[in-house]
Order: C-alpha cells, then structure tokens, then sequence
C-alpha cells in the first residue's frame, strides 16, 4: 500500500484546537475508557490501544451503521489531536463540517483531514465514500517525500490503515519536509495558514 499525498488547495482560518475538536476528542476517550477500561492521554502511545477499540467497533458499524458518523468524528478528533501534539500544528477549519477540517503543521508544510484517517482505519480499505484521508504537501518536497516512503519495508493491509501505523508515516513524511526546508532557502519559521495559502 502506498500513502497518496498531494499539494493542499483551501481555505479556512487556524486555530489550535476548536471547542468542538476539544468535545469529540472527550468523547472518544470516554468511550475507549468505557470499552476496554484503560485511559487515552494524548500520547503516539496510546494509539495501539485506540486500533484496538476500532477493531472492536467494525462490528457495530457493520450491525449499526449510524454509529459510523459518531466513531469517526471522535476517533478522527482524537487522533487530529494527537498529530497536532506531535507534529506541533493547528486545526484549518476550511468548512462548516468539522469532519472535513485540516491539521496542518506549523513546522513543515503538511496537512491531514484526521477524520478521513479514521473512516479508513473503521472501514479497513473498503471503498465507503467518506472524508480523504491524503496527505497534502509542499509540491517541492513530493519527489523527496514518495522517495523516502519507497523505502519502507511493506506492511499488510489491515497494518497499514492502523492509526499507530499512519502516524509512523505521518512523522516519516514531516521529516522528508523538514530536509527539504532546511535546505532550501525559506526563512526558518513557524508556518501560518497564509503560508499554506501563498505557497500553493
């Protein structure tokens, strides 16, 4: 499996972490808790066990399917908190649909719809129609960034749409970045959204 990444076109205004992004995430670790009886914490750590609590959720969503919509906003919210932790990033929110919202990084020019991540991750590669899970870069950093993922070993399907598993790329992917801004001749500073506007 290959992980599609592609230039970011949209528009929106940042924000580190919404209200609503802050409730769906809540929510998610209420339900893990409830679930399987162990706490999230905002850690790369805790995401076997957010895996985990999908893999028991593809059940439900296949008895109760309108329970997708909850599973992926939540779990989306979760994770999207998680990368802009890890990544140090900001919430775009490019649309009046938090599920369609961006977490795009301050650091290197890379952004995610978190909820698209989720929606494969609870459909294992099934074509549902569903929020993009592609990863958006600066077109400069596209050759460097597919050549570096070329060089990972292969995982299996069902690995690959594990959120553990798309973090590990996610990080891999700012890290190609970085090489190529650092290299490059932008001025060293944190990203804005009119970075990501003027650049693409």
């Amino acid at each position: 499996m290959t992980l599609a990444v592609s230039a970011i076109s949209t528009t929106g205004q940042p924000t580190d972490r919404p209200e609503q992004i802050a409730e769906l995430a809540a929510a998610c670790r209420d339900h893990v808790k409830r679930a399987v009886g162990v706490a999230l914490d905002d850690t790369p750590e805790t995401l076997p066990l957010l895996d985990h609590y999908l893999a028991l959720c593809r059940t439900s969503v296949t008895e109760r399917p309108e329970v997708l919509d909850l599973l992926v906003r939540t779990t989306g919210a979760y994770f999207g908190e998680v990368l802009r932790i890890r990544l140090g990033g900001f919430w775009w929110s490019c649309s009046e649909d938090p599920s369609a919202w961006l977490m795009c990084s301050r650091s290197v020019f890379l952004a995610i719809n978190p909820f698209g991540v989720a929606h494969e991750a609870l459909h294992q590669g099934v074509n549902v129609e569903g929020p993009s899970s592609q990863v958006r870069i600066a077109p400069e950093c596209q050759q460097s960034v597919e050549a570096r993922l070329s060089r990972l070993p292969s995982v299996s399907e069902p690995d690959y749409y594990l959120l553990s598993t798309r973090l590990e790329a996610l990080e891999i992917i700012a890290e190609a970045s970085r090489v190529v801004r650092l290299t490059g001749r932008t001025q060293q500073r944190e990203l804005t959204q009119e970075d990501y506007e003027q650049e693409l």
